[in-house]
């Protein structure tokens, strides 16, 4: 992500652009997932703050199924559940950390790590504005913009390609990670199949919210939410969490989360 960063950089785009205002913070920005808060933030701390220590509570909750091995007597169908949360609590609060410490250090607010991911009303809702909106700028920046800018035609197989493309060199992104934290064990591609099965239910998704059946065609917010929901549990506990499973991913992730 970071060499993305840096050839977004010599084209003036992307969130290096415009330059840091020090060398310091010119490294950080390029090595941490972070980019600073174009606008002034909202005034909601205390309700964040009640938000946070949910969280955490719920951290320490699993943390003791994981613990006393309650999880290996529950149903799967409610680990199913439970996964997602192994995955996103403690990603979110180690990035969280980072980003306290990072803001203290560069003296600059910092956009946000995620945007409440579990109240998305669509794929798109969630890929490209609630789940680490910061990579994801990136990614739309650094392929899917030059890909769509390389189309002869603005049409929605342009869009289509490059959502897609997009999604695809993330699972990629994703195999490196768990490749590097298994110790080189030879990934599945059950990650990659993942990414790209949602890149491309997004990619639909949107060129369809685009026709004119789909402006004539409304759902309701607590039906898409559900929906949203229900495709991206289904779709990670059969392609993405098996992999984590696999030699204990889920506490080696959870390490290199909190490590890194």
């Amino acid at each position: 992500m970071a060499t993305l960063k840096l050839m977004l950089f010599a084209f003036d785009l992307g969130s290096l652009s415009p330059r840091p205002s020090s060398l310091f913070q010119f490294i950080c920005f390029t090595c941490f997932p972070i980019k600073k808060l174009e606008q002034n933030p909202k005034s909601q701390f205390s309700f964040h703050k009640w938000i946070l220590a949910a969280k955490v509570a719920i951290v320490g909750v699993l943390f003791m199924f994981h613990v006393r091995g309650y999880k290996y007597n529950l149903p799967p169908v409610l680990l199913w559940g439970i996964y997602p949360l192994y995955m996103y609590l403690p990603f979110e609060l180690g990035l969280t950390l980072l980003k306290s410490m990072l803001t203290i250090v560069l003296g600059c607010d910092l956009e946000p790590v995620f945007d409440e991911p579990y109240l998305s009303t669509s794929l798109q809702d969630f890929w490209g504005r609630r789940w680490n909106p910061v990579v994801s700028s990136i990614l739309r920046s650094g392929i899917y913009s030059p890909l769509r800018g390389r189309s002869k035609s603005k049409s929605g197989l342009s869009k289509f390609i490059g959502v897609s493309t997009a999604f695809l060199a993330s699972g990629l992104f994703h195999e490196l990670i768990f490749f590097y934290t298994s110790g080189h064990e030879t990934p599945s591609g059950g990650v990659t199949l993942f990414y790209v099965l949602n890149g491309v239910c997004t990619a639909t998704e949107i060129v369809v919210k685009r026709s004119e059946f789909g402006k004539r065609w409304t759902v309701r917010p607590v039906v898409s939410w559900m929906l949203t929901m229900t495709f991206m549990v289904v779709t990670s506990g059969w392609l993405y969490f098996p992999q984590m499973i696999r030699g204990d991913q889920i506490r080696q992730y959870t390490k290199y989360v909190f490590v890194s």
